[in-house]
């Protein structure tokens, strides 16, 4: 779905949005990827009624997004560096790349309560991290 268009297609409070299914992308020449951690830098301000769920680790199959509650989604992400690696690769949070490829998918999905507020909320921030030898 991306950004754009989003005043057109809302969530409303006590709704969830549409899953948003990620993988990070490395091509070109290093020796190995690994270390790859996923986390939220930033939350929404205010956070009333907002939660974000995540999977990030073993998701490698692609399904269809849905905007039910999310059966693969179901964990909150977590709020700083989790320490070690959380992004799957091939299944496993210790494999690594050693040429070009995907890492498994990060599922995210919004979630609201139905005392979110109207209108426009602030930005969350997500990070991404790895390990490039």
């Amino acid at each position: 779905m991306g950004t754009s268009g989003y005043s057109t297609n809302p969530i409303p409070a006590g709704s969830n949005s549409y899953e948003v299914w990620l993988n990070a992308l490395w091509y070109g020449t290093f020796n190995f990827i690994y270390d790859v951690r996923f986390w939220r830098s930033t939350d929404f301000s205010p956070n009333t009624g907002l939660s974000v769920m995540a999977k990030t680790n073993g998701q490698t199959s692609y399904l269809q997004p849905t905007n039910a509650t999310s059966s693969v989604a179901i964990a909150g992400v977590s709020s700083s560096d989790p320490g070690t690696a959380n992004v799957s690769i091939s299944g496993s949070l210790s494999t690594s790349l050693t040429s070009s490829g995907r890492s498994d998918y990060i599922v995210l999905q919004l979630q609201t309560t139905t005392n979110a507020p109207a209108g426009d909320t602030s930005l969350a921030t997500f990070s991404l991290s790895y390990v490039e030898s």
